[in-house]
């Protein structure tokens, strides 16, 4: 800019100045101005130079000022414009003109504007002249401001959007091109439609789109599913609309991707089918507890009385086999209705594998699959896990038997142990068992169900009963745990046990009290709601040395210790239909508040089971039991000493 103001400048001025000469640098800023401008706004030139020009404009046409002085500067022909233009003492004047862009004039070094006051005769209707230009710039400024808010949601949008003409995508936004993982201008060049829409869904979706182009009303979304580029199927929530682009019909298109939404429903839909089927394996599998006591009690009491050579010692035998198979089954029953597993020892898993080699299901098992072998691998240092050693062993044992069992030509199964890092998850470290066949594989249909209880391709009752996969899948949920499956068909199948690693903790070890297998008379009340273990038990008691007596609810075992103090009362935990058996603890222990208990269930350890074992009953009975455990756990609790 130049300070000074040569000839040169003067004489372009007046060869291109008209009325009163504005004269502005790049910024607006006024550079000179005719000295008549203060007749008509009553300003000294001197005061006006080296402000903006907008200062003197009406404040309800700044936007639309700033706006067509950038248009103006880019132009090199004469602009014509309307202003208002507010005078030193308030009043307001309509200003007509041109301005002219000079500022690469080497003379002029400036913006050009050549204005005047609108005569009076031309005055109303230059006013609505300008009433229109500044409604007009409003209503652009709105839609402009409009179209960045739409664009703005739509290109960075959680869901797909694409305009769909003649056939074609002419407009996607980047999170349709990240569902589909085609770049926006492969699909708007060369990608169709039905290269993206799965081949099943296509009839599905022309149907919608030429009902929403007809402007007919369907529902208000329908689903397809969409495969990648690199060719995942993936499946979308589909709405689309219909609209005019460029003059011809189109529709326009939003897509939810709910594949992750529908895996997640799916796995809740069999957590509920889980659940409803464990709540009733749970009530099946006490009354069942509650039979194969008295069955597996009384034939054993039956063994005792034959001499080793008696004719039927062969039959009783198979009864009390029958019952153990029996009660294994309710085991798993009882572990699904998580009521089985009780995560409070330490335990290695390398251990648990090693012992499991050692046992007698896995004996059996080698000599009917000799064409299977069992190859371990062990990782050293295994961190320790706190969970069930019982239900971590009967886990893998089952895994191992399905393995071998899917193996009928012969193959290797490989059982492994390893420590894994998921920082993405709240345990961060896990031990994990592995054990993987080279058997017929698993169908996808077929690997959706594995988890379900009683759900088997095996003969039921021959070769399994449903429950296998079951049992694993409820042990390690309540180790806080999770499975991972991989199957292919005549390939084989690799099962992944994730348990949670533990803070050490050291196993607390027990002395065991001094057993006594005969008794002394002691007097013993029995509390059960099933009368053939109320026999059962008075027999077997009766013949190890003890002083019986039974009732067969809490009320009347309740009648019977107001009476009499017993030496040692053994309580069923569940009777039905009044006092169960922590009720009647909480009772008996009003009466007699040292009053020494062992409790039975056919459940193991329920919450009211551990309740009343922090109040002081000595130890819990699982049914069915057997002579020898039920002896050992009623001597060991006479022996405690009474507190002081």
């Amino acid at each position: 800019m130049k300070d000074s103001f040569d000839g040169r400048f003067f004489r372009s001025l007046l060869e291109n100045a008209r009325e009163v000469v504005f004269v502005l640098n790049g910024e607006g800023r006024i550079k000179y101005v005719s000295p008549d401008v203060e007749v008509f706004l009553g300003y000294k030139s001197e005061e006006m130079v080296g402000r903006l020009v907008t200062d003197f404009i009406s404040p309800e046409e700044l936007f639309r000022a700033y706006r067509d002085y950038r248009a103006a500067r880019s132009s090199e022909d004469y602009v014509p414009n309307i202003f208002t233009v507010v005078a030193r003492d308030g009043t307001r004047q309509v200003w007509e003109g041109w301005g002219k862009n000079l500022l690469k004039d080497e003379a002029v070094e400036g913006f050009v504007m050549y204005v005047r006051p609108v005569a009076l005769n031309d005055l109303e209707k230059k006013i609505a002249l300008v009433r229109q230009l500044n409604e007009k710039t409003q209503l652009q400024e709105s839609l402009r401001e409009s179209e960045e808010k739409f664009r703005g949601l739509v290109e960075n949008a959680v869901f797909g959007v694409y305009l769909l003409q003649d056939g074609r995508f002419v407009y996607v936004n980047p999170r349709f091109a990240e569902m589909t993982g085609y770049s926006e201008e492969e699909l708007i060049s060369c990608v169709r439609p039905e290269d993206v829409i799965h081949p099943e869904d296509l009839p599905r979706a022309r149907q919608g789109l030429r009902e929403r182009l007809k402007g007919l009303v369907p529902k208000s979304h329908y689903a397809f599913r969409i495969v990648t580029k690199g060719g995942e199927t993936r499946q979308m929530e589909v709405y689309s609309s219909r609209m005019k682009y460029r003059g011809k019909p189109a529709a326009i298109v939003a897509l939810l991707d709910v594949t992750e939404k529908q895996h997640l429903e799916e796995r809740l839909r069999r957590v509920e089918k889980m659940e409803a089927m464990i709540t009733l394996a749970g009530g099946v599998a006490h009354d069942l507890n509650n039979i194969l006591g008295a069955l597996y009690g009384f034939a054993e009491l039956l063994m005792l009385k034959m001499g080793p050579d008696h004719e039927f010692k062969s039959y009783v035998e198979k009864i009390m086999e029958s019952s153990r198979r029996g009660a294994a089954i309710v085991d798993d029953l009882l572990t699904m209705t998580r009521r089985g597993v009780k995560v409070e020892e330490p335990v290695n898993i390398n251990t648990v594998v090693i012992d499991y080699l050692k046992t007698l299901e896995y004996e059996r098992m080698s000599l009917y699959h000799p064409q299977a072998r069992v190859n371990v691998q062990i990782s050293e240092e295994i961190p320790i896990i706190m969970g069930s050693y019982v239900h971590i062993l009967k886990s893998i044992m089952n895994l191992v038997s399905n393995a071998v069992e899917a193996m009928p030509k012969g193959g290797t199964v490989t059982v492994r142990t390893y420590c894994e890092k998921k920082d993405h998850l709240p345990a961060r470290e896990y031990v994990v068992v592995e054990v993987t066949d080279e058997g017929e594989g698993i169908c996808e249909e077929d690997l959706k169900r594995i988890f379900e209880p009683f759900y088997t391709k095996k003969v039921m009752g021959r070769s399994g009963t449903g429950l296998g996969l079951a049992v694993v899948w409820t042990t390690v949920s309540d180790h806080r745990g999770f499975i991972e499956v991989e199957s292919k068909v005549g390939e084989g199948t690799c099962f992944r046990l994730y348990f949670p690693v533990a803070e050490t903790r050291e196993g607390i070890s027990e002395r065991e009290e001094e057993r006594v297998d005969k008794g002394n008379g002691e007097s013993i009340l029995v509390v059960d709601d099933v009368p053939a273990h109320l026999d059962l038990v008075k027999q077997i008691l009766g013949e190890a040395g003890y002083t019986v007596e039974t009732a067969e609810s809490g009320e009347e075992a309740l009648g019977k210790v107001r009476q009499k103090k017993y030496d040692l009362l053994l309580l069923d935990m569940l009777m039905e239909p009044n006092m169960d058996g922590l009720e009647t603890f909480l009772e008996i222990l009003k009466i007699h508040p040292n009053q020494k208990i062992v409790l039975m269930s056919g459940f193991i350890e329920t919450e009211r089971v551990k309740e009343a074992l922090r109040l002081g009953a000595s130890s819990f009975l699982k049914k069915p039991y057997t002579r020898r455990q039920l002896i050992d756990a009623i001597s060991r609790a006479i022996s405690q000493k009474e507190p002081l």
